[in-house]
């Protein structure tokens, strides 16, 4: 029998820190382009008209294992957008026995935020004061606390499509971050006077 612990999405956050994954995924990203190892392809399937079933396999080192995202993509009505559910599973390469189930959501929000700060890493001016954000959901505040970790901002400009929303990430993110955050006119604007666009 095997045996684990799931990892809830609390668990996650609290295991999970930007400086570690962002160097985690500096090293995965630099191990695949580097390797000849083939990586399996995603698989997407529909659930009926409007819902998605996928799973996402990735093959890793002895030391790490293989593993897969598995998720659901339904619409929500009630916050009129669609909703990501499932779970990451690691499994050891040595034995084949499952050793962590995790939150996909907690993990996806952190992983995502983590890739693009390597990429900013990359391809930034290191002297880049100036980051505009495009969006005000859950992705903006991860790529937000990710990519403090490579530049260091004055300041942040976000643009998104409902003012409130956006007050509210100008609000909760200043209060994290400690950094001078603004609202932006437009996207135009915004890039305009932006060294970091992040949409």
């Amino acid at each position: 029998m095997t045996s684990f612990t799931p990892l809830q999405g609390d668990d996650v956050a609290k295991w999970l820190d930007y400086p570690g994954c962002i160097e985690a995924v500096r090293a995965a990203m630099q191990q695949f382009s580097t390797s000849d190892a083939k990586q399996p392809l995603r698989e997407i399937y529909r659930v009926g008209d409007e819902s998605v079933f996928a799973m996402m396999p990735g093959i890793f080192d002895e030391d790490i294992g293989f593993g897969s995202k598995i998720i659901s993509v339904y619409d929500d009505p009630e916050l009129k957008k669609s909703i990501h559910s499932g779970v990451v599973v690691l499994f050891d390469r040595k034995v084949g026995k499952v050793t962590h189930v995790a939150d996909a959501h907690e993990v996806t929000k952190i992983r995502t935020g983590a890739a693009s700060a390597v990429a900013t890493d990359v391809l930034a001016r290191a002297d880049a004061k100036t980051l505009l954000i495009v969006g005000t959901g859950t992705q903006a505040e991860s790529h937000l606390l990710a990519l403090r970790e490579v530049r260091d901002f004055e300041r942040v400009l976000v643009v998104g499509r409902n003012s409130e929303r956006a007050q509210h990430f100008v609000d909760n993110m200043q209060e994290q971050t400690g950094l001078a955050i603004e609202i932006a006119d437009n996207v135009q604007a915004g890039a305009a006077e932006a060294d970091v666009i992040c949409t």
